[in-house]
């Protein structure tokens, strides 16, 4: 029940969505973090949690989306080549493309980041007077996301579709 309701949130995001895909293409695995998989938790609107496995090689990176009690709602492949492969989805729409991508806005490396942006989108990477680091990437002088990385999680606002997500690394 409890991932219903943040899955039906998710595909609100995508009838108002501004076409993210316009905004970003993903980007290749940095060759650093080849070998790793991550273990993220994720808050979406200050509601429903999810957990994201993510596990990365040379050529990919493979993606699990599963409630807290580890049941599966999607399960897939992002290739370096372009293509996103969703093996496994709940009936109820995810998108995938957006979560991805909201991970590479928070975790990606800079350069890495810039490179995938269309050409309107500014980033600009900000250190806050408390020390916590912030990633502001706007449009025509307009804030459209905000990344902002706190010590134990790091909460991005898409302004411009109206959601947040708070992120933790588990691992």
């Amino acid at each position: 029940m409890v991932a219903c309701s943040w899955l039906s949130s998710c595909s609100l995001i995508n009838d108002k969505q501004a076409s993210a895909q316009a905004f970003y293409q993903l980007q290749p695995v940095p060759s650093e973090w080849v070998g790793q998989s991550w273990l993220n938790q994720f808050q979406f609107n200050q509601q429903t949690q999810m957990l994201l496995a993510l596990e990365f090689n040379a050529n990919a990176f493979n993606f699990a989306l599963m409630d807290l009690s580890g049941v599966l709602l999607a399960q897939g492949r992002w290739l370096n080549t372009g293509q996103l492969i969703v093996d496994k989805s709940v009936p109820v729409p995810i998108d995938m493309q957006r979560i991805l991508q909201d991970i590479q806005w928070m975790h990606w490396p800079e350069q890495s980041v810039r490179q995938g942006l269309n050409s309107t989108i500014k980033m600009q990477n900000k250190l806050q007077q408390n020390g916590n680091m912030q990633r502001i990437f706007s449009q025509n002088g307009r804030d459209i996301v905000t990344v902002t990385d706190y010590l134990d999680a790091i909460l991005l606002i898409h302004h411009l579709d109206e959601y947040q997500v708070k992120v933790q690394r588990l691992n």
